[in-house]
């Protein structure tokens, strides 16, 4: 084919062909503008003339040019030139892995290159990308060992595939085409096979048939025809991979394979990062584990559900044991890295909330994570020679579990409580009241003294075990510019504090700092790292999160310096964005690690309409990750939310228009939006200066946002009342931690309405504006309350099984216990009369920490930012991790 320079081509000399790409032809060409080598896929004819062929070029172009990842081919450009369609990718020199195969390839080499794949799947699965069609002619290994997939669909033939040639014959329909099938025979999953559309993991199929080849030498389904290869791969296992070749492929690798290769996709690994977890871990270090699975025990849920296969009864019990022993001599040889996973309840799925929900016993033999249990949430323990996890009595709304020295008892925090539980049973007994029970970590010293934060802006304490005042270690500094100190850690020796600081605001974690203080000489703190949830072991390390990936170095705890550069231990642990807790816990004793991995699916962005029976009348997809915090202004067409980003800000969104602004410019983190009742006003909190204070702005006026009252304690502004008079508040205080305040709106008469001991939040004016609903812990859990206004000298508790963030809904008062959305029926006149509170529906909802979740519509329906991040559906535990961590860190 002749290319005709035109206004686009005519950037690119075109040089030689370099054959054909799918259904296009490719050639070598020269960027002029930009003096590099490219090669440049055209659509030849008739392709060129297909409107739907060229609708599918140009969408799935921009989607690959969108990927940037270092193992997917590169797009440089895109675009028409008279009649040719075409499209400028990097020029890639090497061969591709059908080449690669000519020869034998090493084990070494072949998981290599298997993780490499599975990382670019891993990132184009979340984009939302499938491959479809994965095989070794679309993986290209360049001359300095890069591998790269190509052909994202951009351009691929349509023949059919009984006519087709068995080891390369692609496939493709229309998405919409049901019953077609789609990839190519021999490397395509069941679902592909049965003309279904399948998802992401259908390439996670396709890339265990690429495993098996390169290990093997042989492909996992070759028939003598296209129809029986077909039926081969809907109804046959692959010969064993020991059988298959002389090379000896390591069991545990196999174990990947085989778990790529089943045939129900929900029995495969569930995502392409999981894939290169497990390869990546083969790659380094020898990997203990059992003999391989015959085949007949390959399928079948659980079993094949971990990465090096199900390590149970007494062969774990024996890991386990051999594992602490080991640690304790020091004199002995490292252990191999050994892992495996380890399925939760689907029924009781992990809890994030923005704490540390998972816990292990320092010998390294009990599990504990907080999952949810119908309407609330509790521990869940296991000992990891167990094959189910048992509820603890008594640890209802629990988080932040860990566990006593000795393994005999749990530490967590619940009703803004600390407690202790045997695990021998009988109820939990509380250590200590008034902690807010928000992002944090326990630590449970051998002195029997616990260390912990009080609250988010309320500083670190050490209490005993058998209870007392507790002693204030640290408290965070507003001179500072800092909101949290927060997972604190008390270093070798007593002297020194190991924490994370959070500057101006709980959704700040991105510029979080790890942090050293010696106690009451808060001059010489010294900062170590940015990142958060520091943990110091005793092998001499300190290990921190950044984003998603477990970061370690050595560490002096002596001199509060490091010694080593930090290094990168795991990719993939799951991370609250806002708070920066990580589900991880290590054994200190036994150098066990157990976490629990990240889903990789995006946080919070819709908003959900519904009626008083839960029913959805509408979804509103926004842009930015959407925080609990919003508000309905009084006409009900306009949504104020907190959109969380590098700073947060506020932004209104409309309902019936559909579009979405941003109304906040500050340069601090906005949060807590609160409409006024003329609809022109709106309230909300911002960390410019320092801690949280409260602004109100004019939105449709340019001006400055007007300060309300200022105040070294963080503050988060919550309701207005009916007649726009007052504004109520949230205070933080080190002594009494959350309590309720009123100001007028022009700033005057600041003044508490619930203070006390206890934990008050939430404040909500009924629209009469002579009653305020809160919540408070004063009955021992926290419960929807309801106060005369101003004075305060009537009140009625109005929940009984629990309650929080109360919202009013004409007459009734509607607030959440968990998951679940209730109502009451209030009467203030003649006397207060309030109603049973009666379920109207359920969540999902993305909890918040001191905003409102959910609000109530003008016509009586509600408002919601939907929970849709997936929730982790494995722990994964890393016996003889210490050993790891020195070979990693040295």
């Amino acid at each position: 084919m002749t290319l005709t320079a035109g206004s686009r081509l005519g950037a690119y000399q075109i040089a030689t062909p370099l054959g054909a790409g799918g259904m296009g032809e490719v050639y070598r060409a020269r960027d002029l503008r930009l003096d590099r080598d490219v090669a440049i896929k055209v659509l030849p004819q008739p392709f060129a003339e297909s409107a739907p062929a060229l609708a599918r070029f140009e969408r799935e172009a921009k989607a690959v040019a969108a990927l940037s990842h270092p193992n997917i081919l590169s797009i440089f450009d895109f675009g028409r030139d008279g009649d040719t369609a075409f499209a400028v990718m990097e020029l890639l020199e090497g061969e591709t892995l059908r080449q690669k195969l000519a020869a034998p390839l090493p084990v070494r080499k072949a998981v290599e290159y298997g993780v490499q794949i599975a990382r670019g799947l891993a990132a184009a699965h979340g984009k939302g990308i499938v491959h479809r069609d994965l095989k070794p002619e679309n993986v290209f290994v360049t001359a300095d060992g890069h591998v790269k997939i190509l052909d994202f669909g951009l351009a691929r033939q349509t023949p059919a595939v009984a006519a087709a040639d068995v080891t390369a014959s692609p496939t493709e329909a229309r998405h919409t085409d049901p019953g077609t099938v789609l990839g190519t025979v021999g490397y395509m999953s069941p679902e592909q096979a049965r003309g279904e559309p399948g998802d992401h993991r259908s390439d996670l199929f396709s890339l265990g048939a690429v495993l098996y080849e390169l290990v093997s030498g042989r492909r996992a389904f070759q028939r003598d025809t296209a129809a029986e290869t077909l039926a081969a791969v809907l109804r046959d296992d692959p010969p064993e991979l020991t059988l298959a070749t002389t090379a000896g492929v390591p069991p545990a690798l196999a174990r990947v394979v085989w778990h790529c290769l089943e045939k129900s996709p929900t029995e495969r690994f569930q995502s392409a990062r999981d894939v290169a977890f497990a390869l990546e871990n083969l790659s380094g270090t020898s990997t203990s584990s059992p003999a391989v699975m015959p085949a007949s025990s390959r399928r079948g849920g659980r079993m094949a559900a971990g990465i090096v296969g199900v390590l149970a009864g007494s062969a774990l019990t024996a890991l386990g044991a051999a594992a602490v022993a080991r640690y304790s001599d020091r004199g002995a040889a490292p252990q191999p890295l050994t892992q495996f996973s380890i399925a939760l309840p689907p029924e009781h799925p992990l809890i994030h909330l923005g704490m540390v929900n998972v816990g292990l016993s320092d010998d390294g033999r009990r599990l504990a994570y907080v999952g949810a249990d119908g309407s609330t949430q509790r521990v869940f323990v296991r000992a990891l020679d167990e094959l189910d996890f048992t509820p603890m009595a008594g640890t209802e709304g629990a988080t932040n579990p860990v566990f006593s020295p000795d393994g005999s008892s749990i530490a967590f925090m619940a009703d803004t409580r600390l407690k202790i539980v045997s695990l021998l049973g009988g109820a939990p007994r509380i250590v200590t009241d008034a902690v807010d029970d928000l992002p944090g970590a326990i630590t449970w010293l051998d002195d029997a003294t616990l260390v912990l934060q009080r609250g988010i802006h309320s500083g670190v304490i050490r209490v005993r075990t058998s209870g007392g005042m507790p002693e204030l270690l640290l408290a965070p500094s507003s001179d500072k510019r800092e909101s949290a100190t927060v997972w604190p850690q008390l270093l070798p020796g007593g002297e020194r504090l190991l924490f994370t600081v959070a500057p101006d605001s709980i959704a700040s974690y991105e510029d979080a700092q790890v942090a050293v203080q010696p106690l009451g000489r808060p001059g010489e703190r010294t900062t170590l790292v940015g990142g958060t949830t520091a943990r110091y072991l005793q092998t001499g390390h300190i290990v921190f999160g950044h984003a998603e990936a477990l970061m370690g170095m050595r560490f002096d705890p002596a001199r509060a310096t490091t010694a080593s550069p930090v290094q990168r231990l795991l990719t993939d642990v799951s991370t609250d964005r806002n708070t920066g807790a990580m589900q991880l816990a290590i054994a200190r004793k036994a150098g066990t690690l157990a976490y629990a991995p990240s889903s990789g699916a995006e946080l919070s962005r819709q908003l959900d309409v519904v009626d008083r029976g839960g029913r959805v009348q509408a979804s509103h997809t926004l842009e930015g990750e959407l925080l609990p915090e919003l508000s309905v202004s009084p006409d009900g067409l306009r949504i104020a939310v907190r959109v969380g980003k590098a700073n947060d800000d506020i932004h209104v969104y409309g309902l019936t228009s559909g579009t979405f602004s941003r109304v906040t410019f500050e340069g601090g983190d906005e949060m807590n939006p609160v409409w006024a009742p003329d609809g022109r006003h709106l309230a909300y909190s911002s960390t410019r200066g320092g801690v949280p204070n409260m602004f109100v702005r004019t939105l449709d006026s340019n001006a400055e946002p007007q300060i309300v009252l200022k105040s070294a304690k963080p503050q988060r502004a919550m309701s207005f009342s009916g007649d726009g008079k007052w504004l109520a508040y949230t205070e933080i205080d080190e002594r009494t931690g959350s309590d309720i305040w009123v100001v007028g709106v022009d700033g005057k008469d600041p003044r508490p309405f619930a203070r006390s001991e206890f934990f008050e939040s939430r404040p909500s004016f009924s629209p009469d504006s002579h009653w305020i609903a809160y919540a408070s812990n004063e009955s021992g859990s926290m419960q929807i309350y309801l106060a005369s206004f101003p004075d305060g000298g009537q009140k009625t508790q109005v929940s009984v099984d629990g309650g929080d963030d109360p919202v009013w809904s004409g007459r009734d008062l509607v607030f959440r216990n968990k998951d679940e959305v209730l109502a009451a029926a209030v009467r203030t006149s003649p006397a207060v009369v309030v109603g049973k509170p009666t379920l109207l529906f359920r969540g999902p909802f993305r909890g918040g920490f001191y905003g409102h979740s959910f609000a109530a519509l003008p016509d009586g329906r509600f408002v919601f930012v939907k929970s849709t991040s997936e929730q982790p559906r494995e722990l994964r535990v890393l016996l003889n991790w210490f050993d790891e961590l020195k070979r990693r860190a040295p």
